[in-house]
C-alpha cells in the first residue's frame, strides 16, 4: 500500500470504512450539463475516466495509476485532483480537460480533497499533519490556481476535511471529525471566519456538495440498522428542511449534482460492487450509469457553459 493510501485509510474516520477511504467533495457550477468524471480502481491505483449520463461514451482521461478526488473546474476545462505520484507525499494537481498539461500545485505535504472557487482563480484543500496531542489532524487551506499564495483557513486539533466552495463564492462547507463523537457539516466563511455547524447527528455524515444555485448540500450519512449502511440527503445552506433521497439498505455515498441541478449522481453498492447512479434531484428514477467489475468513485459533473 502506498503511503496516499495510509492517509486516506487514516482519514477515513468520518467514512467508518464503508466507500473505501476518505474522499474529497464533488462540486458543480451551474451550466448545461456535460460529462460525468470518476476515478475506476481502488485507493492507490484509481485513473481519471469519463462518461455520458446515459453511461456511454466512457473513457478514460487519465491513465496514472495514482489519482484521487477529481474534480472539474467551473468552465469545465481543468481538472484538479491529488496525486500520490512522488511518495511520501500528496500533492494537489490540475490537468485539462483532454488529460494534457499536467502541473503541480502544492508539494511536501499530505494534501487532499480540492475544491475550485467559483472564479477558477483559488483552491481549497485539506492539509494532513501530525497533532500535538498525537496521531493526525488535518486544516483547510487556499493555493491559486497557478499554485502560489498558500494561506491557512482553519485551526483546530479536529480532522477537517472534504472542502466544497459554494458555487456563489461565499462558502465553505467541510467535514469536521472530532475526536469525540461522528463527524460533521460545518460552514465558514470564504476567509475562513464566521464558523457555524449545519449539522450535528448521532450519526457520522459526510461526502457533501453544494448545489449549483448554492441553496442546498447533499451530503453522505451513516447509518447502523443492524449493519453498517449509508444514504443520500440534503439540507438546506441554513440547516433547515433536512430530506432524504435514498432508502436501500446499501452504501449510497458521495452526491454530485447536475450543472442544471435537477440530478444527481452518486455512488451505490447496492449491486454488490461500487457503480455510478443517477437519480432526480428529489431522490426519485434512480439507475445505473456503469457496469464494471473494478470499484468507481468520486462522480463529478462536467459544467458546460450556456
Amino acid at each position: 500500500m502506498r503511503a496516499r493510501a495510509l492517509a486516506f485509510v487514516l482519514l477515513a474516520l468520518s467514512l467508518g470504512g464503508l466507500a473505501g477511504g476518505a474522499r474529497g467533495a464533488e462540486q458543480v457550477f451551474p451550466g448545461r450539463n456535460g460529462l460525468i468524471l470518476f476515478t475506476q480502481g481502488g485507493t492507490g491505483s484509481s485513473k481519471l475516466y469519463v462518461v455520458r449520463p446515459d453511461g456511454r461514451g466512457r473513457r478514460a482521461l487519465l491513465t496514472r495509476d495514482d489519482t484521487e478526488d477529481p474534480v472539474w473546474s467551473p468552465d469545465g476545462r481543468r481538472i484538479v485532483f491529488s496525486s500520490s505520484r512522488v511518495p511520501p507525499f500528496i500533492r494537489i494537481s490540475v490537468v485539462g480537460a483532454d488529460g494534457r498539461g499536467l502541473r503541480r500545485l502544492t508539494s511536501g505535504g499530505l494534501d487532499l480533497s480540492p475544491t475550485w472557487s467559483p472564479n477558477g482563480l483559488r483552491i481549497a484543500f485539506a492539509r494532513v499533519r501530525p497533532a500535538a496531542a498525537g496521531g493526525l489532524s488535518a486544516d483547510l487551506y487556499r493555493v491559486a490556481a497557478n499554485g502560489g499564495g498558500l494561506t491557512r483557513l482553519t485551526r483546530t486539533s479536529a480532522i477537517e476535511s472534504s472542502p466544497a466552495w459554494s458555487p456563489d463564492g461565499r462558502l465553505i462547507a467541510f467535514v469536521e471529525q472530532r475526536r469525540e463523537g461522528p463527524s460533521r457539516i460545518v460552514v465558514i466563511r470564504a476567509d475562513g471566519r464566521g464558523a457555524r455547524t449545519l449539522t450535528d447527528s448521532p450519526s457520522a455524515d459526510t461526502g457533501l456538495e453544494w448545489s449549483p444555485d448554492s441553496r442546498r448540500l447533499a451530503f453522505a450519512r451513516l447509518l447502523d440498522r443492524g449493519e453498517r449502511t449509508a444514504e443520500i440527503f440534503v439540507i438546506g445552506a441554513d440547516g433547515k428542511g433536512l430530506r432524504r433521497l435514498t432508502n436501500n439498505r446499501a452504501v449510497d455515498v458521495e452526491p454530485a449534482w447536475s450543472p442544471d441541478g435537477r440530478s444527481i449522481a452518486f455512488v451505490s453498492r447496492r449491486d454488490g460492487n461500487a457503480e455510478l447512479y443517477v437519480m432526480g434531484a428529489d431522490g426519485r428514477g434512480q439507475r445505473r450509469v456503469t457496469r464494471s467489475q473494478a470499484a468507481e468513485d468520486s462522480p463529478d459533473w462536467q459544467p458546460v457553459r450556456r
